[in-house]
């Protein structure tokens, strides 16, 4: 089946290492995602995992990447993506690859994202093209978290 590809770059009012730090953080990526709760394992090799969902016993989703590339202040690659459910015929491993490079800008900084893969199944392919619409509500998301805590920075 032939590879999807999802990109977006966006201007930020932030700084690089600020970003950075946003995207590996669990409070902030609770906050910016909408997770119930986060964990991230700072370092190559580690781990990103996000749950959605109020029982701790059972949450809803459950999104873990290990890192594949861990830069900073300039770029996280997460891949091995595996999405659990407790309501859902889950799980499937996500053959896909998350980018983020943060790129410095007199401004503050740029960051793109590329979410890219190949679905193996119908359902895969589904939730991949979905994938557009959530990426960009992460992206709305990381700009309210930034204008809610701007001044944090």
């Amino acid at each position: 089946m032939e590879s999807r590809r999802v990109e977006i770059e966006e201007p930020f009012n932030v700084s690089a290492e600020r970003m950075f730090e946003t995207l590996t953080t669990p409070r902030a990526i609770r906050e910016w995602w909408g997770a119930s709760r986060a964990l991230v394992d700072a370092r190559l090799g580690g781990a990103w995992v996000a749950t959605y969902g109020e029982d701790d016993g059972e949450s809803e989703y459950v999104n873990s990447f290990t890192l594949l590339e861990y830069d900073p202040p300039n770029r996280i690659v997460l891949g091995d993506g595996v999405l659990l459910s407790a309501t859902e015929e889950f799980p499937f491993k996500m053959h896909t690859t998350i980018e983020f490079d943060i790129v410095k800008s007199p401004e503050g900084c740029s960051l793109r994202m590329v979410h890219s893969g190949s679905p193996q199944d119908e359902e895969s392919e589904i939730f991949f093209e979905s994938s557009l619409l959530g990426w960009r509500n992460t992206f709305e998301g990381l700009r309210s978290y930034f204008h809610s805590n701007s001044d944090s920075e």
